[in-house]
């Protein structure tokens, strides 16, 4: 599973689309057809990229640390899964992230 351990400053065009760096594709291989997802940042004014794959095995991981049946935690479950979606990439290494990810953080085009 490859590890991204720098920051990326995004570019976003007229259409909102995000266009990820070449290298990124090098690098998650397969993983870059199966998708992405998108995460708002608990802690600060940024977004969260995971390939797909990864990110099951996040859920999976934070879904057994909770009991569903708990109402406090449940409630927290409810809340995690309302902070992100899915999203996949076109053909030409573009992400379609929805407009309300952008405006929950503050993020704008220049």
């Amino acid at each position: 599973m490859p590890v991204f351990s720098s920051q990326y400053n995004a570019t976003i065009d007229d259409k909102r689309r995000v266009v990820l760096p070449s290298s990124y594709k090098k690098e998650l291989g397969r993983e870059y057809e199966e998708g992405f997802v998108v995460e708002l940042d608990p802690y600060e004014r940024c977004l969260n990229l995971y390939p797909a794959s990864s990110w099951e095995k996040r859920i999976l991981y934070i879904k057994s640390k909770l009991n569903p049946n708990d109402p406090r935690q449940s409630r927290l479950l409810d809340k995690f899964y309302q902070n992100f979606t899915k999203v996949s990439i076109a053909e030409n290494g573009r992400l379609s992230i929805p407009n309300s990810f952008f405006e929950k953080k503050g993020i704008v085009k220049d």
